[in-house]
């Protein structure tokens, strides 16, 4: 394809009808931006469930990925030449291994402008039972194994989650409560407390228990650290 944007989204979202018109018009408005992370609005189930719950706190904050260099590839957006010239996506990450994440560590590398365009907006459904968000919190732990093989840059990110203290503390649904308190949804004490208790075993254990299994399987060496080579 030789379009001068590429845009990119995940099959089970939903785009604004002006998404790509939207994301377009931020490109030509600012001729030095590369790459846009747009807005990915949860939706939640009727009534939510307490895993819809944490899924919407905790997940899919674009405005603070793209505040840490990266975009989460359910919304992203990136000028054609600056994707070629970084590598594109690492073609030895499987899907779902983090490969947006891993992307946008090495465009950061290479000073590539990022912006959060809260117009050009996609809707993602929340994981509403406590089965599908633990099978997500497993699989980015396995994913973060196969990261720490084949990350084409290195840095404090790629650190086991075995090996991180924070890891074992479900703050992260209660840190970020003010995304649900945005959207008019203000969980009652009790609520807050099983989400906790939802947190610890379907994201913190399983992000644990399954880094703790793909570093068995792969027998995972640490990535090389420095800037990426520039092509």
């Amino acid at each position: 394809p030789r379009a001068e944007l590429i845009a990119v989204t995940d099959a089970d979202c939903v785009p604004d009808r002006d998404w790509i018109a939207a994301g377009v018009r931020r490109f030509a408005a600012d001729a030095s931006l590369e790459r846009l992370g747009g807005a990915i609005e949860v939706t939640l189930p009727e009534p939510p469930t307490i895993a819809a719950l944490v899924d919407a706190a905790r997940f899919l904050d674009q405005e603070r990925m793209v505040a840490m260099g990266f975009a989460i590839s359910a919304n992203f957006w990136v000028r054609r030449g600056a994707f070629l010239a970084a590598g594109g996506f690492n073609p030895e990450l499987r899907p779902n291994a983090q490969e947006d994440a891993e992307l946008g560590r090495v465009m950061s590398a290479r000073n590539s402008p990022i912006a959060y365009a809260p117009d050009v907006r996609v809707a993602h459904p929340a994981r509403a039972t406590v089965r599908a968000l633990a099978q997500k919190g497993y699989r980015l732990g396995r994913a973060h194994a196969t990261l720490r093989r084949h990350a084409r840059v290195g840095g404090v990110w790629l650190r086991p989650y075995f090996l991180r203290r924070k890891a074992f503390v479900p703050i992260g649904s209660w840190r970020r409560i003010g995304r649900l308190h945005a959207r008019g949804i203000h969980p009652t004490r009790w609520q807050r407390a099983r989400m906790v208790a939802v947190e610890t075993a379907c994201i913190s254990c399983a992000h644990v228990i399954g880094d703790l299994v793909g570093t068995a399987r792969m027998g995972v060496p640490q990535a090389p650290r420095g800037r990426p080579a520039k092509r």
